[in-house]
């Protein structure tokens, strides 16, 4: 028997380390494969690489199978013709051909025309071995959708663990198109809390006026183009500094999520807003289908501004940040701008992230891109539901930071579970 380990998104990079490597195979005590793929000349560990990020996951899993029910499991031909049905009848996709062209980030995978993601699994199967998946954010979501297409349209039961990390299982309010305006609304805020510009001051009036005219003027497609440019500027300034092209990664993840805002049907985020989970046959919808494949449930939940800004100093400056913040954090909060201090800025800006971008009660956790009660589908899983409480969406994928030793704790915990699994 051998494992064979697909990462997917984030988890590529949380997983790089060799170290983390040969504890997996260790407990696995087995033939290992990590598994690659090629895309263009390179070759790389991430099933799902950025290039293919946005492509619509239904798409980029099954690619020619939608043309191919001879090769459905009899008991998976109904669902493979509902959700047909719904892609492209209901919701007017474009056929997965389309999907292969590059005529856009939309447009774009990069494996040979029309194989899907499972197919890339298939080919690497023999009878006998068994496939991990561990997928981060999105990749998560691709990988329990493959485990029940694996399972409920197949009948191959290839796919024998899936761990998700920071995954938007039952979707995210950033992907919800009717979202538009609050968000609009709340980024505006937020860029001009950051200079102490508020409505009011206590009791006093602040820039009440001219606020009212930035919100009128300001739309979401204007904020959307303006992160486009400061992303392409930042990396074309990588000469210069390693500085900027972290800050166009860090914009980067932030405007793949503002995406799904955008209503484009192409977009893998268009199928990520909480509304699909009542079509039974999207992706959203199926995956709430129980599975036989052991899962295990990692949670982000670290929101607190203090720390994503720490969190993202520490990536563009370096890891020194971390040993500076812990002595020097004090210090740096109450450096005043216009009169309030930088942590009187960071709460307020806190505030309206929680309440008008996320939407939810400031007491309840999400790790800035995902709600941590839209991060699982079991109360239970089989191999434990963990709680990362220092990592968010931006740290979890860091192995070096906090959160994400946490989560890589938290992996090395499921995987022993799964090594000693009694069903």
């Amino acid at each position: 028997m051998t494992y064979h380990i697909w990462l997917l998104n984030a988890a590529e990079s949380l997983l790089s380390p060799s170290w983390i490597r040969h504890s997996f195979e260790k407990l696995l005590d087995a033939p290992v494969i990590w598994e690659t793929r090629t895309v263009g000349q390179t070759t790389t560990s991430n099933l799902m690489p950025d290039e293919e990020y946005f492509v619509p996951i239904a798409i980029k899993c099954l690619g020619n199978l939608w043309d191919h029910p001879s090769r459905i499991a009899p008991e998976g031909k109904p669902i493979l013709a509902q959700m047909k049905k719904l892609y492209f009848d209901q919701w007017k996709i474009p056929s997965w051909e389309n999907f292969w062209d590059q005529s856009s980030g939309f447009r774009n995978m990069q494996t040979p025309p029309g194989v899907g993601y499972y197919e890339l699994i298939q080919s690497h199967h023999k009878e006998g071995d068994k496939h991990i998946l561990i997928g981060y954010s999105q990749g998560g979501v691709v990988a329990r959708f493959l485990a029940c297409v694996d399972e409920y349209l197949f009948k191959n039961h290839m796919i024998d663990c899936v761990i998700t990390i920071a995954s938007p299982l039952r979707g995210s309010p950033l992907a919800d198109p009717s979202h538009r305006e609050e968000v609009t609304d709340a980024m505006v805020k937020i860029l001009l809390a950051l200079f102490s510009f508020y409505e009011s001051y206590g009791q006093t009036s602040g820039y009440v006026r001219v606020m009212k005219q930035i919100k009128r003027k300001i739309q979401f497609e204007d904020l959307y183009h303006l992160l486009s440019a400061w992303i392409e500027d930042s990396r074309s300034l990588a000469s210069l500094s390693s500085y900027y092209p972290t800050i166009g990664n860090y914009l980067a993840t932030f405007q793949k999520w503002l995406s799904g805002l955008r209503g484009i049907k192409e977009s893998a985020f268009w199928e990520l807003a909480p509304r699909r989970m009542m079509n039974l046959f999207s992706v959203l919808g199926l995956i709430q289908r129980p599975i036989q494949a052991k899962t295990a449930t990692i949670l982000t939940c670290n929101h607190h501004v203090e720390e994503i800004a720490r969190d993202y100093l520490a990536l563009s400056q370096g890891p020194w940040i971390r040993w500076f913040w812990n002595i020097g954090k004090e210090w740096f909060l109450s450096r005043k701008i216009g009169g309030q201090s930088l942590r009187t800025n960071l709460l307020t800006i806190q505030n309206l992230y929680d309440t008008e971008i996320m939407g939810l009660d400031p007491s309840q956790d999400h790790d800035f891109m995902v709600p941590s009660s839209r991060q699982y589908l079991e109360d239970h899983p089989p191999l434990g539901l963990f709680l990362a409480k220092k990592a968010n969406h931006l740290s979890g994928k860091d192995p070096f930071s906090p959160g994400g030793k946490e989560i890589v704790f938290s992996l090395l915990r499921a995987l022993k579970r799964y090594t000693t699994w009694q069903p």
